[in-house]
């Protein structure tokens, strides 16, 4: 009997269970709401908050700004309760950073373009666009009490909430100012999200991607009425990506040209390496200049207008004993410390970034990193979880990346026993296998360069240089015409 009277309960608790999902159901038998819930319904019931500028802010504001006369703020935004008054604060999910907020203008004879320009346009512009530029602690706002509640909204994101909260700010800008008139527009700002941001390239090829827009409430001056109009909020303001793609693709020019100063360097690192050329056999009756730099004191001296010491050999003279019994050894070590400094511009990038952007509301790479926004190699400053989805995770993130070129660095230039002798190898004069690749002869020819060089380092510095001037020749033009027309008609 006892058990048939439970059979109905099952399904009954069932039902419960089922129409209860985000609540707790404890032993006896009551459902408990999950609190965040209770809180949003809360908030839901509560007035939008409506705010009052802080006198001190105010002062503070008017005495920092006509030090400086800057034409971009960056501010705090402090949001306090007033008379038992209390915030129940929310911000939308595109909301960036809520309280992070600035301010700038324009007047009839110019426009600044900050709200145009990256976060970052202070360091890399080497503090010169920060010479206009203020910030400060934070800027204070006080709830008006509201005698039928204790409790108030505010929703960064929000239209009718940052309505409320610029007016607030304006007092504080307007106030200050003896010539009201002085703005024709001025703008308080936050930062949100763009959406649907393609990130592929920007992961991968460290191309500049811009994840982030400021978001603005506008006031602005009606000459006809004498007053600033109502604010128009959550204005979007597009960024300059010239500023960012423009630089970028000048270092892809830039890094094509690498070769020829790797291997200028690598040259003056090892000059004195015994490299055997690779056409020796045919150069047997050539001068010796062109096999091997040995030559005569006097004639070094004198004809050939080099010094007897330059500053590029002071390095190699402070280890003159290793050098002269250990020249493999000194070889080695030299490659060492060329593979060592070669991301040397990298990590002065991070040198500059190492302390976030601003000095007072400072924002960290890691904040950055940590909302999916791709800086290549600075993710490095960011925790190891946050850099390793922000730049080449299929490798595992910037610190793998950086240990894949040192190993691969050792092994391809720092293990062979000798590096020049591999590069002479691999640029012979001539290349009679494949019509596709012209030897070392014809594209020096074709560049209008000097045919002789010396094996090794030089002479493939300037293979790669006459690589690109010979694009500039019509005979090499013709040359590949003729190449393509033999393949296709014999």
């Amino acid at each position: 009997m006892m058990s048939w009277i439970r059979i109905p309960h099952v399904p009954l608790a069932l039902l419960l269970v089922t129409g209860y999902q985000k609540g707790d159901c404890i032993s006896d038998g009551t459902i408990v709401s999950d609190a965040r819930e209770i809180e949003i319904g809360d908030n839901t019931s509560a007035p939008l908050c409506k705010f009052s500028a802080w006198e001190r802010s105010k002062s503070y504001f008017d005495v920092q700004f006509h030090e400086s006369d800057p034409v971009f703020v960056k501010f705090k935004l402090d949001t306090r309760g007033k008379s038992g008054m209390s915030i129940n604060e929310s911000s939308h999910a595109d909301v960036i950073f809520p309280h992070n907020w600035v301010w700038t203008y324009s007047t009839e004879n110019s426009n600044y373009p900050y709200l145009s320009l990256y976060m970052d346009y202070g360091i890399v512009s080497f503090s010169l666009l920060d010479a206009r530029t203020l910030e400060l602690d934070y800027l204070a706002l006080y709830v008006i009490p509201d005698n039928q509640t204790e409790n108030c909204r505010l929703i960064i994101g929000d239209n009718a909430s940052m309505i409320n909260v610029a007016k607030a700010l304006s007092e504080i800008v307007v106030t200050n100012n003896t010539d009201e008139n002085r703005y024709q527009k001025h703008f308080f700002c936050y930062l949100t999200k763009l959406p649907e941001v393609d990130t592929f390239a920007g992961l991968y090829f460290n191309f500049p991607t811009n994840v982030f827009q400021y978001s603005c409430c506008i006031f602005e001056y009606s000459y006809n009425e004498g007053r600033y109009s109502e604010p128009k909020c959550n204005q979007k303001q597009q960024k300059w990506t010239l500023c960012t793609t423009g630089p970028y693709f000048a270092g892809i020019i830039i890094l094509a040209f690498c070769p020829i100063f790797l291997f200028q360097l690598l040259n003056t690192v090892g000059k004195d390496e015994i490299c055997q050329p690779y056409d020796f056999d045919c150069l047997i009756d050539t001068p010796l200049t062109l096999c091997q730099d040995i030559q005569e004191e006097d004639t070094w001296i004198f004809l050939d207008g080099k010094p007897p010491l330059r500053l590029s050999d002071l390095p190699s003279r402070l280890l003159s004993d290793l050098k002269e019994h250990r020249p493999l050894t000194y070889s080695r070590l030299s490659r060492l410390l060329c593979v060592l400094i070669a991301p040397v511009l990298l990590f002065v990038r991070v040198l500059l970034f190492k302390d976030g952007i601003g000095s007072k509301n400072t924002v960290t790479v890691d904040d950055l990193v940590a909302r999916s926004t791709p800086l290549g190699f600075l993710s490095l400053l960011a925790k190891y979880e946050h850099a390793r989805q922000t730049f080449v995770p299929i490798l595992g993130g910037p610190w793998v990346v950086l240990g894949l070129f040192y190993i691969l660095g050792i092994i391809i230039i720092v293990t062979p026993r000798s590096l020049k002798q591999i590069i002479e190898n691999g640029t012979p004069t001539k290349r009679k296998w494949s019509p596709l690749f012209f030897g070392v002869d014809e594209v020096l020819r074709m560049a209008m360069l000097e045919p002789e060089t010396e094996p090794g380092y030089s002479r493939a510095s300037t293979f790669c240089r006459g690589s690109f001037l010979m694009l500039f020749n019509v005979l090499f033009w013709k040359r590949v015409c003729y190449v393509n027309k033999t393949r296709f008609y014999g």
